[in-house]
């Protein structure tokens, strides 16, 4: 396939004008169908990216976000991808929750999004939660005979929001190089 980023020139005839406006549209053609490859790649990338990020933050308990919990989606017609998750509990590992989420937002997109830590005020001292790893099994109360936790929460893992950052770092220099192979 021929460069990308090539010069076309043409005359003032009519001849030299029509095969111009040809090499236009097959230069268009050819852009078109190099960022496609270009999302498609950025897409599966993503995929990986957002993998490796829970990983490095000790994000992932139980396996599940990692295994099948990071999901990729490219249109061919539009031509765009997206990396997303399916699980309900991924928001609060990526803002954060209760007083440690407070205390260490960490995460440049949680007041745009409206996300709130400790909503209901529990404050340093935390609070018990049903587990089925529970640590501690209650003898009285509501939660009489159920496995429980203690936590004050969590400090954002923000694997999703940094997966953006290296695909936008990765689509400038990546993007780049796909330009020249075509």
């Amino acid at each position: 396939m021929a460069k990308l980023l090539k010069t076309i020139t043409m005359t003032l005839d009519p001849a030299s004008i029509d095969q111009a406006i040809k090499e236009i549209y097959d230069a268009k053609k050819q852009l078109e169908e190099c960022l496609s490859e270009l999302a498609k790649y950025l897409t599966d990338y993503g995929q990986e990216i957002a993998r490796m990020e829970l990983v490095a933050m000790d994000a992932e308990f139980s396996g599940e976000l990692i295994d099948n919990g990071i999901l990729g989606f490219y249109n061919e017609e539009e031509h765009c991808g997206a990396v997303y998750t399916d699980k309900w509990y991924a928001m609060y590992v990526e803002f954060g929750t209760g007083f440690e989420g407070d205390v260490n937002p960490h995460h440049p997109l949680q007041k745009k999004v409206g996300w709130a830590h400790d909503v209901h005020g529990h404050g340093s001292k935390g609070w018990w939660y049903p587990a089925p790893w529970g640590w501690w099994i209650p003898k009285k109360g509501p939660n009489a005979g159920k496995d429980m936790a203690w936590t004050r929460g969590m400090a954002a893992r923000p694997f999703m929001y940094n997966t953006l950052i290296e695909l936008e770092r990765i689509a400038r220099k990546e993007g780049i190089d796909f330009f020249h192979l075509y």
